[in-house]
């Protein structure tokens, strides 16, 4: 899920902290969530992070392709993240630590979102006791019980290092 770019301070104070104690900063880093069970963060390991996007945005009418490198960031990672190769692309006035964007980005789901994490993983057949784990469950960001630590054991956030980008006009052109 699309979550905007590193750092970014959604209406907030340029000099007040973010959640997770960062300040806010500007980037071109896009941010998305992501369940580490998903096929995508498995594709993503293979091909070293490579990917790319092809996005319809339908109140301009206009086709968005990009493609890059993708760094995923988790709890138990298996693969390093490049924190010192990314800061690079981050302005901000501060210190500047990943772990706290982590936590920003975690916190600004609903509860209902956090909560759906530790749902069955995507593609799981669901029998009658697997069903029963996709009941809503309402997450604080501070909880910290057993379903709290298996969602946050699957949250997932990719950073997304764009190196081509392309943008495509869909009106029609003019007779």
């Amino acid at each position: 899920m699309f979550r905007g770019f590193v750092g970014e301070a959604k209406g907030s104070n340029p000099r007040e902290k973010l959640p997770g104690g960062n300040l806010p900063a500007v980037s071109s880093l896009v941010l998305v969530s992501t369940d580490a069970l998903t096929a995508k963060v498995g594709e993503l390991d293979e091909s070293n992070g490579v990917f790319e996007v092809c996005w319809w945005h339908a109140g301009t009418n206009q086709q968005i392709r990009f493609n890059g490198k993708a760094h995923v960031y988790r709890r138990d990672g298996k693969l390093p993240f490049p924190e010192e190769h990314l800061k690079r692309y981050i302005r901000t006035q501060g210190e500047w630590k990943w772990d706290r964007e982590y936590y920003r980005l975690w916190a600004s789901h609903r509860p209902a979102m956090r909560g759906s994490f530790r749902n069955p993983p995507p593609g799981t057949p669901l029998s009658l006791e697997r069903g029963k784990q996709l009941k809503v469950v309402e997450l604080d960001p501070e909880d910290d019980g057993p379903e709290a630590r298996e969602a946050k054991s699957r949250f997932s956030m990719l950073v997304l290092e764009i190196a081509r980008l392309e943008i495509l006009n869909l009106d029609p052109f003019p007779v």
